[in-house]
């Protein structure tokens, strides 16, 4: 057989290998390599031999050549085991860590401090901070665990009860509302013995206690008080411990 005709039985060969492949999808061939190198040398009349072998065939002996093609099984994928620890954190309820003050006779300009477990929702812990008896504050923040109200003033010898909830900011609610009291310390006694003590007299001064109508005097609405904010101002002060006296009884102390 000449090297052209040899050469036509090889692809006609690799030809019917390839529609065997397609067609099994499953098999793989083996040239004998004992008559590749010959024919491509051109010392060799033999024509290659193609042995088609399929994976369901039993083999009669372990190959011992390296050249030797395996097929092994493919091992069932091991079951993937999820790290599930955000996805867990992310519902876990938060709780308040700890609070201050909850003693007795603490300074009536003291701060409320509440601390929680898990990063919060601002908002929501703000608008759910309930103080008994009411009163008037601003909220700082000093990192998203723990937040300070400062009541603008605390009244003597008063008890307190606070009660926060609010949620973290992933909007898991706390697992329960925080409930704990306190009271504030007795202050300066109403009235004072004459002597050479140093005593503080605040003076409050009003210029106008009235509804301005004329919107166009910018200076006299400055300057005004409404009687409602006047009964509120003065209502403020009595609750706290204030009282007032007159010029003569501060000339005569």
């Amino acid at each position: 057989m000449t090297i052209r005709t040899l050469g036509h039985a090889v692809r006609i060969a690799a030809a019917t290998l390839t529609g065997a492949l397609i067609a099994g999808g499953a098999g793989f061939a083996i040239l004998d390599r004992q008559s590749v190198p010959g024919v491509l040398a051109g010392t060799s009349t033999t024509p290659p031999r193609v042995t088609l072998t399929s994976p369901l065939a039993t083999p009669t002996a372990p190959a011992a050549s390296p050249t030797a093609l395996v097929a092994s099984p493919i091992a069932p994928a091991a079951t993937a085991v999820v790290d599930d620890l955000p996805f867990v954190s992310a519902r876990v309820a938060p709780r308040v860590d700890s609070v201050d003050p909850i003693s007795a006779g603490i300074p009536v300009n003291s701060p409320i401090v509440i601390t929680f477990s898990q990063p919060m929702d601002r908002t929501s812990v703000e608008m759910s901070f309930v103080i008994t008896p009411q009163v008037e504050g601003r909220f700082t923040w000093r990192d998203d665990f723990t937040v300070q109200f400062d009541a603008f003033r605390l009244a003597y010898t008063t008890p307190y009860q606070v009660v926060v909830r609010g949620r973290s900011i992933r909007g898991v609610p706390v697992a329960e509302a925080k409930m704990w009291s306190f009271s504030t310390g007795s202050g300066s006694p109403d009235t004072l013995a004459p002597g050479a003590q140093a005593i503080n007299v605040p003076i409050l001064t009003y210029h106008y206690i009235r509804v301005n109508a004329d919107s166009r005097d910018r200076l006299g609405f400055a300057l005004s008080v409404t009687p409602a904010d006047f009964a509120a101002q003065m209502d403020w002060l009595a609750r706290s411990g204030y009282h007032t006296i007159t010029t003569e009884d501060l000339y005569a102390y």
